[in-house]
């Protein structure tokens, strides 16, 4: 059964997440973290010869920032975040101002979590605040956000998803990533 839904108007339908076990555990799932596992064990033996891994981590998130932001529509390049990271670079991209916040919101975020000892609401609207410099908790009601194509031309300006809207709704949501902590 395929699920329609009419992507201008909001998916309010979204499932609880984390989800169950019985729904995310297989063999294949289980056959990837062995791999996943392999492969991190043999990064920690490379990043052991390197003089300063924190190179390694810092070029890691900020990798993820830059995926991360262009769910969203904001694009930059690495050569744009390398030299913004430099501090050479007068006048910065806006995108690259966005994927940077990003950055530092998602570690000030590990932080958070580490010092409270779990993930919670307060941690999720502090690290969104951050990345847009607002003061706003969670998205009102009455804010129409949708995320539409870039660029111009015949598909240019569509609407690809309409977020689910309500702030009750999206505050059960969040309320449910209740995650433990094994930092």
């Amino acid at each position: 059964m395929t699920i329609q839904y009419d992507r201008s108007k909001p998916y309010n339908n979204l499932p609880l997440l984390p989800p169950s076990d019985d729904k995310v555990i297989s063999i294949n799932v289980l056959q990837q973290v062995n791999h996943a596992n392999r492969a991190l064990a043999e990064l920690k033996g490379f990043a052991k010869k390197l003089p300063n891994q924190s190179m390694l981590v810092n070029t890691i998130s900020l990798r993820e920032a830059k995926a991360s932001t262009e769910i969203e529509n904001i694009f930059t390049t690495d050569d744009e975040l390398y030299k913004a990271l430099s501090g050479n670079e007068v006048k910065l991209n806006p995108n690259a101002k966005e994927v940077l916040r990003y950055r530092q919101a998602l570690w000030k975020g590990v932080h958070d979590i580490r010092e409270n000892g779990h993930f919670n609401l307060s941690i999720i609207i502090n690290i969104y605040q951050q990345i847009k410099e607002v003061n706003d908790s969670i998205r009102p009601p009455q804010t129409e956000t949708t995320i539409r194509r870039r660029g111009s031309g015949l598909l240019g300006g569509s609407v690809i998803y309409t977020p689910p809207r309500g702030e009750d709704l999206i505050e059960k949501m969040l309320l449910n990533l209740k995650l433990t902590n094994t930092m």
